[in-house]
């Protein structure tokens, strides 16, 4: 493994896509609004857009067509930049679009309340391509209540008991995560003062709410299958991830917190914990809630992984690209220039011969390696 090609970015990156046709996105933040940058796989410049201060993400359906959410809709964009479709999201009063999935061919939109607006009731809406409503969902007030008073904070976790929302929002630690598993979707509400959370699990043929998960500070959740979802917590004393069948109950806890990579019957965590100096590590979890550990991780801030062919897992952590075999590291490589401090990434995309994943800081990178590397933010390819 080993860097291909690099380019300074002079936007922080919020997300990345690699299309059916190989061009690399990225989904930008600044001052004046979101930004779509498509590169070709030498990161040499395709077109840029602005996207204004309404977009929130972006999708890849499953033909890979490029669809970008915003408070209203969604849009979906050749690979030139251009608008072909919109879809513009049923209106709910008081409400605004914050999370899409794609549903056999149909979008199902996350509503949460508008800016201004008093913390309400979550609403999920399943349409056509065509903009025909199959189903709206109000989900359950009685979830969305702590109890207390909103001025009462305490950050110890028994605070979860005596709060409400300050901000009831879909994806709050990443716009527009919708999960599906099966017929079921998973959609988390965080409080945007607290980062407590509620995941609310409703059926995918008529949006019935199913059960609601128990409230803490959720931070990654992953399809399990059979309409099941594993739900990892991690803050206010919690480290933990949750095995959710489809009837709602906890079928297996595990002390263990971070991305989940799961083949066949297998389930490896990328622990996370917000704990210096780090104690995480590379973590299987076996039945009955054991948990067998494997390499020590530095840092923290991770990468969404990439599952190689041959079973390895490739991940960016605290400015490094990392393989791992097993439980086990095989191999780093730097990839953010000397001196950059708290790099943070998106997630590892595979893509011609090798695999693209970007990095950012909020520290002044110095000037080394080649002048490319003088940013706050950067795209590496490295050959595999």
């Amino acid at each position: 493994m080993h860097i291909d090609a690099v380019r300074d970015l002079r936007l922080q990156p919020r997300d990345i896509a690699v299309v059916p046709t190989g061009e690399l996105l990225t989904f930008s933040w600044s001052r004046e609004g979101m930004h779509l940058d498509a590169y070709d796989g030498d990161l040499g410049t395709l077109w840029s857009l602005n996207l204004g201060p309404r977009a929130l993400g972006f999708r890849l359906d499953k033909e890979g067509t490029l669809w970008v959410i915003d408070r209203a809709g969604a849009s979906a964009f050749t690979m030139k930049g251009e608008v072909m479709t919109r879809i513009d999201a049923p209106g709910l009063e008081r409400m605004e679009v914050a999370a899409l999935t794609f549903v056999d061919g149909d979008l199902v939109f996350a509503y949460q309340h508008g800016e201004d607006e008093p913390p309400d009731r979550p609403g999920l809406v399943r349409v056509t391509r065509k903009g025909v409503v199959r189903w709206s969902s109000r989900l359950s007030t009685e979830a969305v209540v702590f109890g207390g008073d909103p001025s009462d904070r305490d950050d110890t976790i028994d605070a979860r008991d005596r709060l409400h929302p300050f901000g009831w929002v879909s994806g709050y630690y990443k716009a527009g995560e919708l999960t599906v598993s099966d017929d079921r979707l998973l959609a988390v509400y965080s409080d945007t003062r607290t980062g407590l959370a509620i995941g609310y699990v409703v059926s995918l043929d008529a949006g019935e709410l199913r059960y609601a998960t128990e409230r803490g500070p959720i931070h990654c959740v992953a399809p399990a299958g059979d309409g099941a979802f594993l739900i990892g917590y991690m803050g206010y004393g919690e480290f933990e991830t949750s095995w959710y069948v489809r009837d709602g109950s906890v079928q297996t806890r595990w002390k263990s917190h971070g991305h989940v990579v799961i083949s066949d019957h297998d389930i490896r965590v990328i622990e996370l914990e917000n704990i210096i100096p780090s104690r995480s590590r590379l973590a299987r979890l076996m039945p009955g809630g054991k948990v067998v550990r494997g390499d020590l991780l530095e840092g923290y801030y991770t990468s969404e992984p990439y599952v190689y062919g041959d079973g390895r897992i490739l991940f960016a952590r605290e400015g490094m690209m990392i393989a791992a075999d097993d439980l086990m590291i095989d191999e780093r490589v730097r990839i953010v220039p000397t001196g950059v401090k708290d790099a943070f990434h998106t997630r590892v995309l595979a893509g011609r011969d090798g695999v693209f994943t970007t990095w950012s800081t909020n520290r002044p990178a110095p000037k080394v390696w080649t002048p490319e590397w003088v940013g706050h933010s950067g795209i590496v390819h490295l050959a595999i």
